[in-house]
């Protein structure tokens, strides 16, 4: 065996496992500190990658939460409004039965039909004053989008081309155009399109329907639906529609820009005027049953105006719920990924400590072997 000191061998080869061992010590403690197994990209690629995308997924999840929240107190607002006119119009209406009687005088009449007057008064009141964060809500703002006839070949009740009905489930504003496609080049198109700005949505043409039949295609991703019938055919290429933007409102529930994202909703005109109610009075026993069967028709609209909004609450109670579980399951999916098993961390760590005060006393004893040639010199 030969002694040589230009080059040490022995304690290159020591040094080596001692800086590796160093560099995996000095990992241990910063996920030990940091409670992370990735604290960088090169810590796993794929890994940091995935918990990028599932970051993002729980914020948008998060956000959407927030607006499901803001939605259904905007909601609980109106129909708090809803409940209060009700119970003027109830009110109202008793007084109408009071006044239709022949039994009272002139002044009696008319004592009445000024409380009549003041109630009518308050219902307009409420229907302008209730409001969420500046937004009102009872009076006809707050209308959803819909076709516009005037710019459209094919308006919400199309009789033409096979379309029996138009029915908008979240669509944006925006012009949509019909066709129907050959996409198997058979010669029979299987399938109808609707393009608007730029996207573009197939559905499968079902059977044509018999006569007197109907049948639904549903567009998810553009917010329409389509009511065909047994004349369903080639003229309805080229035919489009025009969604106005009206000032209701729509939520994004989920993450993607999609119409299963959005829940659209609208709260009708709570007025005197929108319930047709204004102008009404008791100054009669005719004009009084006049206003009785009015107030009847403003009931029920008020009492079905509640039960939509009430719906559509219960529907958001419903998806905070799922928006919560899914934030769960992503969040204990990205923890499984990116958190450190402090159990494992800390066996590795005990290890690696050996493996660094071994491999250094190692190191330190290779690096006597060149003193011990120097000796031989002597």
């Amino acid at each position: 065996m030969g002694f040589r000191i230009r080059n040490n061998s022995a304690a290159s080869l020591a040094y080596k496992f001692y800086s590796k061992a160093q560099a995996d010590l000095e990992k241990n403690i910063q996920r030990l500190a940091s409670g992370l197994r990735i604290n960088s990209a090169a810590d796993d690629i794929s890994g940091a990658a995935m918990v990028t995308r599932m970051d993002n997924q729980i914020r948008g999840l998060q956000e959407a939460s927030k607006n499901a929240k803001g939605a259904s107190g905007l909601l609980k607002m109106a129909e708090s409004g809803l409940s209060e006119i009700n119970s003027l119009l109830s009110r109202l209406r008793e007084l109408t039965v009071q006044a239709a009687s022949d039994q009272l005088t002139s002044d009696d009449r008319r004592n009445i039909n000024l409380e009549f007057e003041q109630l009518t008064g308050e219902v307009g009141r409420i229907a302008r004053f209730v409001e969420y964060n500046d937004i009102k809500l009872l009076n006809g703002d707050f209308t959803a989008n819909s076709i516009d006839p005037a710019t459209s070949t094919y308006g919400p009740s199309a009789a033409e081309g096979g379309v029996s009905e138009i029915k908008l489930t979240g669509a944006l504003p925006g012009t949509y155009t019909f066709s129907l496609e050959d996409l198997d080049g058979d010669g029979t198109d299987e399938t109808m399109r609707i393009t608007s700005d730029g996207a573009t949505e197939d559905v499968s043409l079902p059977p044509t329907p018999a006569a007197g039949e109907t049948a639904k295609l549903t567009f998810s991703q553009l917010g329409v639906m389509v009511t065909i019938n047994e004349n369903m055919g080639w003229n309805v290429d080229g035919q489009e529609f025009t969604v106005n933007e009206g000032s209701g409102g729509t939520v994004q529930i989920g993450i993607d820009d999609t119409a299963d994202s959005r829940l659209q909703f609208s709260i009708m005109d709570s007025t005197a005027v929108g319930l047709g109610i204004d102008g009404l009075n008791v100054d009669s026993v005719a004009d009084a049953r006049a206003a009785m069967s009015q107030l009847d028709k403003a009931i029920s609209l008020i009492s079905d105006e509640r039960g939509k909004l009430g719906s559509v609450q219960n529907r958001l109670e419903f998806t905070m719920s799922n928006l919560a579980n899914m934030i769960q399951a992503i969040d204990s999916s990205r923890s499984s990924i990116r958190d450190v098993d402090f159990a494992k961390e800390m066996t590795d760590m005990a290890r690696n400590q050996i493996l660094v005060q071994s491999s250094s006393s190692i190191l330190a004893q290779a690096n006597q072997i060149n003193q011990s040639v120097l000796g031989l010199l002597k």
